[in-house]
């Protein structure tokens, strides 16, 4: 297979060869190197993910810690008392301890937050907050868990997260009679902004608390906008406690890491730009493909400088002697060749179609005078030599008076001699040429009187052109050879078919037939020019078809199924010769 390919083409395939598997190589390598980047940034996010929410429950479980020492304090439980409604000295004494109490415990946590006491019995509060008055409405639902709620502790409306712990300890979420006292702790939401701010630095994520139904909390340096779109991208998906994934935010892979709070129940997300990290490796890629595509560039240049100067010439000069075999011994290669090597090639190569073109046409003419020669010798013999007995029998007819056997008589003798003699035109349809032999039959017919004749030819043999005076010939050997001397009637059958291209056509008759000596004789007559006379109608038949169509044409001969000889004329128009055809 590679032996048929040309020099170009076997540079062509060296060079890809050589480029393609380093490309594979490197797109392979640049594949697993994304890949250890991702796990590692997946890693590393994950860690970070992890360390923030481990101090958010540290500072959660200081909160809450803070808040149960603060429930036993002695001051906190005489709020239920009812002298603490009395504006006396121990009444007053009390609430101012228990406030400094809530604020020293306030300011030690790590967050900013809002204390408050409040006793259903009583009604007395003590809070860090700047709310004037609390009453046992603001209590009715009890949230043990933080909540997520607007409220208005210090003059203005904001977000924060607020948990409620009861003294007796209550497990219903409603205010119950039997509850002496309720502490409520209220972190503002922007300390979480804050603690964003940190998780950010020296990030490029987008990291933000997230809880379906309430709004994002998203650092103090992010943008609004872009804080709703990721949102939108988080509604549309359903979280479990952990886990990552990649997902397109405006067009662009982002690397969502998220993990649950069980403090808070919101989840910590963060929106990692995949295509910024990767870029520098996606930038050494295109530069190698770059660099590959150069390289692949500059080997078609030397294949194509080495198809110019090399297998140009090459394949010019084969192009040459093909056309040269074919018989074209006029055609000249171009000679605009710049190498001495192809120079030299060229010129010799010229001299020597030249010279073959000179013998070649000099042996041509001389076939060609030898051929029409014996076509002219063949033809002649077409001659009808059956003359004497159609006037003989229009003679007895005569005697006979029988006017209409002359008269169907010469009809048909009258048209197979405008036939024959019409020499001006070589080849006919076979149609014409089985009316032909129709005459002829029907003329024998009437002179033996007990001939019998059918004719089974299919319609799209009809229009095939062949030379005139094929199958006359093959049937009247059938008559003088096969059945002329028979006692009896005599039957001659005439079929064809057609099969890719070659057509065949039998002549059948119920004659004695041919012994094996013979029938190899009569093979060996068909190409004998210097033959008898007898047998020459055959022999004429079958150097005809090779002349005109060569390859497989000519006569065969079987055993008939009529008991006599069946003669197979082969039309090979596959195989057929152009200079025959045109002689």
């Amino acid at each position: 297979m590679l032996g048929k390919l040309t020099i170009f083409s076997k540079i062509l395939i060296i060079i890809i060869l050589l480029i393609v598997p380093i490309a594979l190589l490197h797109t392979a390598s640049v594949k697993v190197s994304n890949r250890v980047v991702e796990d590692e940034i997946i890693s590393s996010n994950i860690n970070r993910q992890s360390f923030f929410l481990r101090q958010l429950e540290s500072v959660n479980e200081q909160i809450w810690s803070a808040a149960f020492l603060t429930m036993q304090d002695p001051n906190a439980i005489r709020l239920q008392l009812d002298s603490i409604r009395d504006l006396t000295y121990e009444a007053l004494s009390t609430r101012q301890e228990l406030g400094d109490r809530l604020k020293q415990t306030s300011n030690s946590l790590a967050w900013t937050n809002e204390m408050t006491i409040y006793s259903p019995v009583t009604g007395a509060f003590v809070t860090t907050s700047a709310r004037s008055n609390y009453e046992r409405s603001d209590f009715e639902h009890l949230n043990y868990t933080w909540t997520y709620r607007r409220l208005n502790l210090r003059g203005i409306e904001q977000y924060y997260f607020t948990r409620e712990l009861t003294k007796p300890f209550t497990v219903s979420g409603h205010l119950e009679d039997g509850t002496g006292l309720i502490l409520q702790m209220a972190v503002p939401a922007n300390n979480f902004a804050v603690l964003l701010d940190q998780l950010k630095q020296g990030s490029s994520g987008e990291p933000l608390l997230y809880h379906q139904g309430y709004g994002p909390i998203a650092s103090n340096e992010s943008e609004p906008a872009r804080v709703e779109r990721f949102a939108e991208v988080l509604d549309g998906r359903s979280l479990s406690d952990s886990g990552h994934e990649i997902v397109k935010v405006d067009g662009e892979n982002q690397l969502l890491i998220y993990e649950k709070s069980e403090s808070l129940g919101w989840y910590l997300v963060d929106f990692i730009p995949l295509e910024a990290i990767m870029s520098p490796i996606h930038k050494t890629m295109i530069l190698f493909y770059l660099a590959t595509i150069l390289l692949l560039f500059i080997g078609i240049a030397l294949a194509a400088l080495i198809y110019q100067n090399v297998q140009r010439p090459i394949t010019q000069l084969i192009q040459g002697i093909r056309r040269v075999r074919r018989g074209e011994y006029s055609f000249r290669p171009p000679s605009r060749i710049k190498q001495y090597e192809f120079q030299f090639l060229f010129s010799q190569f010229h001299s020597m179609s030249a010279e073959i073109r000179e013998l070649i046409e000099k042996v041509y003419f001389e076939q060609i005078k030898v051929k029409e020669a014996t076509l002219k010798q063949l033809q002649s013999q077409i001659n009808p030599h059956f003359l004497y007995n159609n006037f003989a029998f229009i003679q007895s007819m005569a005697q006979m008076d029988n006017k209409g056997a002359i008269i169907a008589f010469t009809q048909h003798l009258g048209r197979y001699y405008r036939y024959t003699t019409r020499t001006e035109q070589r080849d006919v349809e076979l149609g014409e040429e089985l009316t032909l032999v129709r005459d002829y039959l029907e003329i024998m017919k009437m002179q033996k009187g007990n001939l019998e004749y059918d004719m089974d030819i299919p319609e799209d043999i009809l229009q095939v052109r062949t030379p005139r005076l094929l199958v006359q010939p093959l049937v009247e050997n059938a008559i003088v050879h096969g059945i002329e001397n028979r006692l009896g009637g005599g039957k001659i059958r005439i079929g064809g078919f057609r099969s890719d291209g070659v057509y065949v056509i039998t002549v059948e008759d119920n004659g004695k037939g041919v012994k094996k000596e013979e029938l190899a004789a009569l093979y060996n007559s068909l190409n004998d020019n210097e033959g008898k006379e007898n047998g020459w109608g055959i022999r004429n038949v079958h150097q005809r078809l090779v002349h005109f169509y060569g390859g497989q044409s000519g006569l065969t001969f079987t055993e008939s199924a009529l008991g006599g000889l069946c003669v197979r004329m082969r039309i090979d128009l596959i195989e057929m010769l152009p200079a025959a055809g045109d002689n």
